[in-house]
Order: structure tokens, then C-alpha cells, then sequence
């Protein structure tokens, strides 16, 4: 019989697509295989039902469905079309896990039925979809239970239980009508609520709006950019974090709109972006918007722009530390080091001896290295205006200081020690025309083909932390703030006492040992 089905899209319609004999033909034989699979694991190939008709064992049968289409010599693999990528999808002997004689059609067929039912499974195009909805339910119940509707919040909750169970199981067509049945539950959630909420409003005068007063406050960090207080990056990340709240709240709505329950409810939406099993928002972020909007409300206080919400101090976001810090093995290391072109093996070297940064090596000045000493005396990039952080003279291993003076007498810089082969910055940050922020590392894209050429997923900040954790795990633990540049914690240290580099260099030479490396 020819059957009509429905069939999800991403926009919320329905596509009727009719499956014609050839598709309830295949349906019937895999039922059929299906059906004779059980009755041989339930009787024994010895019972006399089955010995009677010379059944051979159930491990013997070849089933009459074949799922994919089999290539043999050479490619020993099988292969079938996708209508959604338009292409076909192959699968190796090898991949099953057959090698050698074991390449065999009968013996794999299995193996590749089993495959691409689970691919089928698990790579539908309508799940990820359907895995959409299931984080969207999640987050308005997380909204819903702080605007205390727990009953809003413990339904939705369900749906997205439910929805997520039948994923891979339902029908595609059967869940679609599901989720479309409801989608509109709970809808008016977080800036959803507010833009319908403001529907019809007169719009207040220019000078009164998120917008322009944003914009006011933002002018005045990029003076601190212009005077040394701000790093570029930092502004960038101030208008990116801001630009979440003014999503949230309307770029034309009033600064008067803004108060305690609009607080709240701002909470409430980061609590949701924080919700699911795949959070929209990582913890950092989530912590930095926040602070970000409530320094923005706090300075439009000051402004006689709004009254001062009184809530404004009772909500935060703490980020989990990890679990375990993150390090590269003496091996990994080894093999990376091996593998790492032209300048890039000398950054590498930089971050293991010195803890530096791609900030740290592009800002790296002549005046800073001391060849003859074999020393580089300088502060962390990062925190350089900071009176609190020492300068650390780092002590350099022969390996890193043959590397060092190698390039630094190819660089052309007459003031910055280190180049690409153009003579530009390393790191580059700057502002383009249409006022929008780019950045560009070189040492990361370079870092990019190594990690390609070992396999080793690692970031270019774990060599940082990998000497740090040494240092920390050692005799010379009391060397680590140190090592890393950061700002020291006892007044004896800041106002008594110069930072100790020769204790530094015991513990720098004792790190080299461990990499054998000095």
C-alpha cells in the first residue's frame, strides 16, 4: 500500500513525500530477516524444527537485506547514497574491524547493516532539530523557575525529557508533530517577553535610549584604551559582552525600563544560556556579561540616568574550576618540538622556559635580552602597567637561546626581537574602517598544522600550565608565581623585597632537566 508521511523541517512546515513499492518492499524484507534472526535465537540449530531443514548455525546466514551496496578488490568497503548530502557514504572492512582474509562480503554484511542503522540513528538531518528544541524547552523552564512558575517550569522540563528520549527511537514524522504541538509552550520568555511587552510604546527621545548611552559609556573605555589602562582585546570584549545586554533589553528601549525586576529577569536569561546539556554560554562568559551590564547600570546611576537598583549586587555566576589542569607529557612535548618549522619550534621553546605567551613572544623587545647572559628580563604583557608585577629575569636554556639569537638576528625590527618573514607583529589587534575589531595570531595558525601533523588536540596554553604544574609539583614550588609573572601576594614581597631570579634560574634549570631540554 502506498503510504503518505510528514516530514520536519527547520522552519516549522511540513513536506508530504509519498513512499512508493520499492520502499515498502525493503520494508518488508527487513522484517522478514528480522523475524527469522529471532526464531534462530531461540532455537538451537540442533533442535529438531531446525536440523530437520539443515538450518546451518544463526553466525553462517547471510541476511537476505543488504543495507549498503559492497565493493570488493580492491576498496573491500561498502557504500550508500544519502539523499540529504547528496553523496555517497562509504565505509571501510577495515573501519568494521576486518582485516586480511576477513574482507569478505558475507562476513561484513553484518557489520555494515549494523553501521548504517546506527548512523541513521544517530545522524538524522531532522535530530539535530529535534536536539534544538530540547535545549530551547530547557531554557525557558530554567526562566520560568526563577520567574517562579514551577509548574510552567516543571512541565516544560518534561517535554524536553520526552522529546529528547524519543530522538532516534519515534518516527521522525511522529516527533515533528509532537514538538509542533508544543512549541508555543512557554514561549514568552526572556527578551521574547520584553519585545512583545513593548509592542506599541511610544519610542523615548534618542538621548534617553540603551543604545546612545551605551555607546556614551563605551567612549569612555576606549580613552582607556588610548591611555594605556585597556588593551585593545579587552574593549572588544567589553562591546561584545554589552551587546548581549542590549539584545536583552532593547537597543531603542528607554534606560528607565531598566530596574530591579528587569535585573532579575536579565539573571533569569543567563540562567537559561547557562541550562542543557550543551549550555549556550560557557560559565566565564556567562560571569563577564553580567559584571560587564552591571558596571554599565551602576556608572547610569552615578549619571542620574535611573535609580539605583537595589538588587544590583545579588546576583553572580561562579565558574567551576577544573577538575585537573590540562598538561603535555615529556614525549608529546618531544614529538612536538621534532615536528615544529622554522621559528615556531623557538616560540614553543619561549612558553616551556619562560611561561610566555603569543602575546608575550610578539612583544618581546631587543632591549629585554641579554645574549650575552643568556637572560630575558621583562614583565608579562598582560599585566605590564601593573606596579604590583614584578619583573622576572627568566634564565634561558642553550636550546632556547641558540633558537633566540638565530632569529633575532633575522628580524629587521630595530625595537621588537621577533617577526614573520613580512617583518609584521606576531600578534596583530587593531580596529578596521567600519569600527569592528580584528585579530590576528600567526604563532596559533602555525601551531594549527603541527597539531595536525601529531594528532596531539592539545592548546598552545598548555605549555604554559605544563611548566607551571612542574614547578608547582616540585622542590622549588615556591618559584611558581613567580615563573608565571603574576603579581605577588605577601606586602614582605611587594615592598621589602626584590623578586629572587636566582632562585628562579635553580628552578628554570631544574625544569629544563625534566624535558631534557638544558
Amino acid at each position: 500500500h502506498q503510504q503518505g508521511f510528514s516530514r520536519f523541517e527547520k522552519n516549522g512546515r511540513y513536506k508530504t513525500r509519498t513512499c512508493d513499492l520499492h520502499d515498502v518492499n525493503v520494508a518488508c524484507n527487513v522484517f522478514s530477516s528480522l523475524f527469522l534472526m529471532v526464531i534462530l535465537d531461540n532455537f538451537p540449530s540442533r533442535s529438531p524444527i531446525l536440523s530437520k531443514n539443515n538450518y546451518p548455525r544463526r553466525r553462517d546466514i547471510v541476511p537476505r537485506v543488504e543495507l549498503m551496496r559492497w565493493e570488493g578488490d580492491p576498496a573491500f568497503r561498502w557504500y550508500k547514497w544519502d539523499n540529504d548530502l547528496k553523496k555517497n557514504i562509504r565505509v571501510t572492512c577495515s573501519d568494521l574491524g576486518f582485516d586480511g582474509g576477513d574482507r569478505t562480503k558475507a562476513k561484513t554484511v553484518e557489520a555494515a547493516n549494523r553501521w548504517w542503522l546506527a548512523r541513521q540513528k544517530s545522524n538524522s538531518p531532522h535530530h539535530e532539530d529535534f536536539r534544538y528544541w530540547v535545549d530551547e524547552f530547557r531554557k525557558r523552564a530554567a526562566w520560568w523557575r526563577f520567574q517562579q512558575d514551577l509548574s510552567l517550569a516543571s512541565k516544560l522540563d518534561d517535554i524536553a525529557s520526552k522529546v529528547e528520549s524519543y530522538i532516534g527511537i519515534w518516527p521522525d514524522s511522529e516527533l515533528a508533530k509532537i514538538v509542533k504541538s508544543v512549541a508555543d509552550v512557554g514561549e514568552n520568555w526572556g527578551e521574547k517577553h520584553y519585545v512583545k511587552e513593548q509592542a506599541g510604546q511610544p519610542q523615548p527621545p534618542a538621548e534617553k535610549t540603551v543604545e546612545f548611552n551605551l555607546e556614551r559609556w563605551l567612549g569612555l573605555k576606549l580613552g582607556e584604551v588610548n591611555s594605556g589602562k585597556r588593551s585593545l582585546a579587552g574593549y572588544d570584549n567589553l562591546r561584545r559582552w554589552m551587546g548581549e545586554f542590549k539584545s536583552f533589553v532593547g537597543a531603542t528601549s528607554d534606560v528607565m525600563v531598566i530596574d530591579a525586576a528587569r535585573w532579575d529577569s536579565f539573571y533569569g536569561h543567563i540562567s537559561g544560556k547557562l541550562s542543557g546539556d550543551s549550555p549556550a554560554w560557557s560559565q566565564s562568559y556567562a560571569r563577564d556579561v553580567l559584571v560587564a551590564a552591571r558596571s554599565w547600570i551602576v556608572w547610569l546611576s552615578k549619571q542620574a540616568m535611573i535609580p539605583r537598583p537595589l538588587n544590583i549586587e545579588d546576583h553572580k555566576v561562579v565558574v567551576d574550576d577544573p577538575e585537573t589542569i590540562v598538561t603535555y607529557t615529556p614525549q608529546e612535548i618531544k614529538t612536538t618540538l621534532e615536528k615544529a618549522p622554522g621559528q615556531l619550534k623557538l616560540h614553543l621553546l619561549l612558553m616551556l622556559n619562560c611561561g610566555h605567551t603569543q602575546q608575550d613572544i610578539s612583544d618581546l623587545l631587543r632591549t629585554q635580552i641579554d645574549l650575552k647572559e643568556g637572560t630575558i628580563s621583562r614583565k608579562r604583557s598582560k599585566t605590564r602597567g601593573k606596579k604590583k608585577v614584578p619583573t622576572v629575569t627568566y634564565k634561558l636554556w642553550k636550546t632556547t637561546l641558540e633558537e633566540l639569537k638565530k632569529w633575532v638576528a633575522e628580524c629587521k625590527d630595530e625595537e621588537f626581537a621577533l617577526s614573520t618573514k613580512n617583518g609584521k607583529r606576531w600578534v596583530r589587534r587593531r580596529f578596521k574602517d567600519d569600527g569592528t575589531f580584528t585579530k590576528t595570531d600567526s604563532i596559533v595558525s602555525n601551531f594549527r598544522h603541527v597539531r595536525a601533523t601529531t594528532g596531539i588536540q592539545k592548546s598552545l596554553k598548555v605549555f604554559r600550565s605544563t611548566s607551571g604544574n612542574l614547578i608547582a609539583d616540585s622542590p622549588h614550588r615556591a618559584m611558581r608565581t613567580l615563573f608565571l609573572g603574576q603579581s605577588n601576594i605577601l606586602v614582605a614581597d611587594r615592598r621589602y623585597a626584590n623578586a629572587p631570579n636566582k632562585l628562579l634560574s635553580k628552578a628554570i634549570d631544574w625544569l629544563g632537566k625534566q624535558y631534557g631540554l638544558n
